[in-house]
């Protein structure tokens, strides 16, 4: 079709031509033919003279229209042809840019795909490594899974969550010292508690929650670690505890015990704080803790329960709590407090407590 449109368009200026040509050549002969019909003879030389000049005036000024049409033609097909050359060029870096965005998309896949499945066999092997009999190979677990999961952050919360079910498997300490299955479960606790810290802000793992219901815990340090929320229910802290300045969106420890020394000084719990029924063998110890809406019903502090300077902000309640010493010497109880039934062995100490809602009845004599 283009070919064909340029054909006709060739015959069409060929026709043009002869045309303008056959037009300048009848008005000069018709100017001649007027000129040799008139009567005088020098008049008639004069007017074939001037009618071929006006011939030749008019075959120029045709000449100039036509080379002015052939130059408009002209510079119509180059801008046309241009403007040809530009929408194919125009295709082109368009194929080619979709092109090049389909090859970056599957390449993007691939690498996603790679790293998937690089990810996928770290965590399978160091799973298996956390299953081994050898305390070291389990160990040698641990520590890839930490790695996996400070890598990449979406593995995070899995991580978190299989090391709490590693603590939740049944184990009984020995009598004295450790053997190597708690030195491992030791380990666990210290990948949780490295990474529970704000201080330390590359290796803080923000929104955790931990689920230890029921876990078997050995000298337990979460000390000034940040924790969105902490099921301890039910959970069995051997040796020494330590919660110091910690803070908790949310925790519950109702009916866990602790064996040895329990710290909870200075931590904060924004949330509803449970120890009900919790078992303090030693010193349970809560010094200028702030917590929110405390439940220690029925909780059981067999040698110490200190919560001076402790500050309660809604609720506090200690009913049928077991005290065989208590130090309550200014703690502030902003909110609602009870200690209804309360068992207190020695004569508990509230030495410069205050009672925003008044104090109650119970522990009048003491004050």
């Amino acid at each position: 079709m283009p070919q064909l449109g340029q054909t006709i368009g060739r015959r069409r200026l060929f026709v043009l031509s002869v045309a303008a040509v056959l037009s300048a050549v009848a008005v000069c002969g018709g100017l001649i033919v007027l000129a040799l019909m008139l009567p005088v003879p020098a008049d008639r030389l004069s007017a074939v003279l001037d009618a071929v000049k006006i011939g030749l005036s008019v075959l120029a000024g045709l000449g100039g229209l036509f080379g002015l049409y052939l130059a408009w033609r002209r510079q119509r097909a180059i801008e046309t042809d241009h403007d040809r050359q530009e929408r194919a060029l125009e295709q082109q870096r368009t194929e080619f840019e979709t092109d090049r965005k389909h090859r970056e998309n599957v390449a993007a896949q691939d690498a996603a795909d790679a790293l998937s499945r690089r990810i996928t066999e770290q965590y399978t092997k160091a799973v298996e490594q956390l299953g081994a009999e050898g305390a070291a190979v389990r160990l040698g677990g641990l520590y890839a899974l930490e790695r996996l999961a400070q890598e990449n952050p979406e593995q995070r919360g899995p991580v978190v969550k299989l090391c709490c079910a590693y603590l939740r498997m049944a184990y009984t300490p020995p009598a004295i010292g450790l053997d190597e299955e708690g030195q491992v479960r030791v380990g666990v606790q210290e990948v949780l508690s490295r990474h529970l810290q704000p201080k330390m802000s590359e290796s803080y793992w923000p929104d955790t929650t931990l689920n230890l219901r029921g876990a078997t815990l050995y000298e337990t340090d979460f000390s000034r670690c940040e924790v969105e929320t902490a099921d301890f229910r039910d959970a069995k802290f051997y040796g020494q505890t330590n919660f110091t300045r910690s803070e908790f969106y949310g925790a519950n420890f109702t009916g866990a015990e602790f064996r040895d020394r329990a710290l909870f000084d200075y931590i904060t719990c924004k949330g509803r704080t449970g120890f009900t029924s919790a078992q303090f063998a030693a010193v349970g110890s809560f010094v200028g803790a702030t917590l929110l809406d405390a439940n220690f019903e029925l909780a059981k502090f067999q040698v110490l329960a200190d919560f001076s300077d402790a500050n309660f902000l809604s609720w506090g309640l200690f009913t049928t709590a077991h005290f065989e010493l208590a130090n309550f010497s200014q703690a502030n109880f902003e909110g609602n407090c009870s200690f209804r039934q309360a068992e207190f062995v020695n004569t508990p100490l509230f030495r410069g407590a205050f009672f925003a809602l008044g104090p109650p009845e119970e522990v009048l004599d003491y004050l």
